[in-house]
């Protein structure tokens, strides 16, 4: 079995979250603010796949910030700007905040994992 990225063990989910600058962040919160977050697992990490999804779930007028990755090539195309960068793994609570914020929830409730979670988690995923 393989291991990391494309390990049979990892789910491929893209995460997109809608946020907003905040006016006087205080020592310590974010400086972004998340309004709304939506997860979906995919099949496969191409680029066809997540500009699809996209194209879909995100308004044409929106700013994407994204990390330098080869599935988000062509978002640029659909989306009113595209800041791709490449993220040092310490940076990326600075830059991508409320990605990792999701990804860090969801894996604490697997860790307590039954059926039941495993449905919760999976719906929680897909709204």
């Amino acid at each position: 079995m393989k291991r990391g990225a494309g390990s049979q063990k990892q789910a491929k989910v893209v995460i997109m979250t809608e946020s907003e600058l905040v006016d006087n962040p205080h020592k310590g919160p974010k400086a972004k603010r998340a309004n709304h977050i939506k997860m979906q697992i995919i099949s496969e990490m191409k680029a066809d796949t997540v500009t699809d999804i996209a194209k879909e779930q995100v308004d044409s007028q929106a700013e994407l910030t994204a990390d330098d990755s080869r599935s988000y090539k062509k978002l640029g195309k659909y989306l009113k700007s595209h800041d791709a960068q490449v993220v040092k793994p310490e940076d990326l609570p600075k830059i991508l905040p409320w990605v990792h914020i999701p990804i860090s929830n969801v894996k604490r409730t697997a860790l307590v994992y039954t059926p039941q979670t495993e449905k919760r988690v999976f719906t929680i995923l897909s709204q």
